[in-house]
């Protein structure tokens, strides 16, 4: 198979997978509870879910960055730096929170799989307020994450390669993050990102693969998601 078919279409299914992967890894996380003592009660209850939970999680991380990846390859061109800038910083992002969220994962199915039960919520509390690890986590997911995003959607508005309404809606699942912080909510907010994310993956699976293989796959000229999709020499 042709590797521009393939970088095409893997960019393009990274952007609707990555959504797809969150809103069933929510779905599955059976463990909510702000409380230390009863977070790891319902880790202790579903442990597979718990450990599929955080796989899917990271399973749509790497898909997330493959379609970052496109779509910095898709902007690329006169008024595509911000977008680019955006999408690489989400992207990289994303893969590292995916690994971070696994290893978390691994350790508190390693707090309830024996010890004292007492012990291991003591210590499920320690690492909670540690000081270094939340200023890491911070900086991944505000700093990069969010951030990221905010900026990939200013960019896309600059760059015009998707309908107004899809970087207006990448705004609005940032807020939705904020608002809606439960099991229902998550889900909701993920097929939020689906919606925004849709019209990224339509334009990089419509190009041909000759002029998605282009350093500029788009016309630098174009004026909206409308405008027809031409060959660049």
């Amino acid at each position: 198979m042709d590797s521009r078919t393939v970088s095409k279409w893997t960019a393009a299914a990274g952007l609707v997978a990555a959504p797809i992967l969150y809103a069933v890894a929510f779905a599955l996380q059976p463990a909510w509870a702000d409380d230390g003592s009863a977070y790891l009660a319902e880790v202790s209850a579903a442990p597979t879910r718990h450990a599929l939970w955080s796989a899917l999680f990271a399973l749509g991380s790497v898909a997330l960055l493959a379609g970052m990846l496109g779509t910095a390859r898709l902007v690329r061109g006169r008024r595509g730096a911000v977008a680019q800038a955006g999408a690489l910083v989400v992207g990289v992002a994303s893969a590292v929170i995916g690994g971070v969220v696994m290893a978390i994962s691994a350790a508190e199915l390693a707090m309830v799989a024996g010890g004292d039960r007492a012990q291991m919520v003591a210590l499920y509390d320690r690492t909670e307020e540690v000081g270094l690890a939340m200023v890491v986590f911070g900086v991944l997911w505000g700093g990069g994450f969010l951030l990221g995003t905010v900026v990939l959607a200013g960019g896309l508005l600059l760059r015009r390669v998707v309908p107004l309404w899809s970087p207006l809606l990448l705004v609005a699942w940032l807020v939705s993050l904020s608002v809606f912080q439960t099991q229902v909510g998550s889900v909701l907010s993920c097929l939020l990102l689906l919606a925004a994310l849709a019209p990224l993956a339509r334009r990089v699976a419509s190009l041909p693969d000759e002029q998605w293989a282009q350093w500029q796959p788009l016309p630098a000229s174009e004026r909206s998601a409308a405008a027809p999709v031409e060959a660049t020499a």
